[in-house]
């Protein structure tokens, strides 16, 4: 639901301070950092290959190059040139944070997160190296720790919106549902225009059944993006709730209209349809989002109430037993499916499945 975006960026204005020694007051490589800041990487990289020629044996040329071709995607070279300024000097902090990146881009987040750990040990204090371990924590599965240093990073530098935002998604996946509400909030204060960051709060908030506030959020992302299509697919969720039916047809309608292949507008709009008693509408939508996503257990759910409403028992059946089978803590699919054996005279199976979902709502 929520994204999770590695955010970096390449820390040649560090190569400036570090008291760039031999090979790096060289012409060649003074032009080689200034076409990397330029964008210009084949130039960069051109000069410097030359200075590293003139001199192989420092570790300030391939920490640039291994820059260089990072932002060129080339980022098994990236690696390799860190390997060698590494080697030539392992006492610069920002190369470990670089080969970090490099080494995240190619999913080595245990390695990256080791890295990490020797720029810090190595004394580099940036609010970037604690955010970026941050994130290899998150993607470790260690969101408590990655908490202490989302909250480090925020310590040294309060002002980088992301922050905020990504500390969110970490709150989010300890249950703190409300602390990530707050810090997406946060992040937006700071940078008010990133849209999908309001989409984001407004999945939180839809949980939480905050639905007037997701609805301002959902609003806001379709007002910075109007193309913006997850944003008209989410409101159509809640209009589903609040009984505005024909405005949730609507909003799913736009949403379909701009990504076709998107399965939970569908299943929206077929929420919409089988209420307004479209049961041939809402059971092709259906069908259609079980065709584009077949594991959408909220999809069957649904479909089997379409077949309830068409007096098709057995097919509903399976439809709830699918959907159970797909997400076992699925309340309504237990109490669709104990509604339908009901009606066929299976009152014990009626019985517990009824008792299954109470426990799940229970546990909620």
């Amino acid at each position: 639901m929520l994204r999770v975006e590695f955010y970096v960026v390449s820390l040649v204005t560090l190569l400036l301070v570090l008291g760039c020694r031999s090979a790096s007051h060289s012409d060649s490589y003074q032009k080689a950092l200034i076409a990397e800041s330029d964008g210009n990487y084949e130039e960069a990289l051109m000069w410097i290959k030359t200075a590293i020629k003139l001199d192989p044996h420092a570790a300030e040329p391939y920490y640039l190059k291994g820059i260089i071709e990072y932002d060129m995607g080339n980022i098994k070279e990236s690696i390799d040139d860190y390997d060698i300024a590494i080697a030539t000097d392992p006492t610069i902090a920002p190369i470990w944070n670089e080969r970090a990146i490099s080494k995240a881009a190619l999913g080595d987040f245990l390695g990256a997160k080791a890295d990490l750990d020797t720029a810090i040990d190595l004394g580099m204090r940036d609010s970037i190296v604690y955010y970026n371990r941050a994130f290899m924590l998150c993607k470790l599965k260690d969101y408590a720790a990655s908490l202490k240093d989302y909250e480090k990073a925020i310590e040294i530098d309060p002002s980088i919106y992301y922050y905020y935002t990504q500390m969110a998604e970490a709150e989010y996946l300890l249950g703190d549902k409300q602390g990530a509400i707050e810090d997406y909030m946060a992040g937006i204060n700071r940078n008010p225009f990133d849209y999908e960051d309001y989409y984001n709060v407004a999945t939180i908030m839809v949980e939480c059944g905050q639905m007037a506030l997701a609805m301002r959020n959902l609003d806001k992302a379709i007002e910075l993006s109007p193309d913006y299509y997850r944003a008209y697919s989410g409101r159509a969720f809640i209009k589903n709730d609040l009984g505005d039916y024909s405005g949730a047809i609507q909003d799913a309608d736009m949403a379909i209209s701009l990504d076709p292949s998107y399965p939970y507008s569908y299943r929206h709009r077929a929420v919409a349809e089988l209420a307004l008693n479209d049961l041939q509408g809402a059971l092709a939508d259906l069908n259609h989002a079980i065709e584009l996503k077949d594991d959408y257990a909220e999809a069957f759910n649904t479909r089997g109430v379409v077949y309830m409403s068409q007096g098709e028992i057995a097919e509903a059946i399976a439809d709830f037993t699918k959907a159970i089978e797909l997400k076992p803590l699925l309340r309504e699919a237990f109490e669709n499916r104990a509604s339908a054996k009901e009606r066929i005279g299976d009152l014990s199976g009626a019985e517990e499945d009824n008792r299954r979902a109470n426990e799940i709502g229970d546990n909620d």
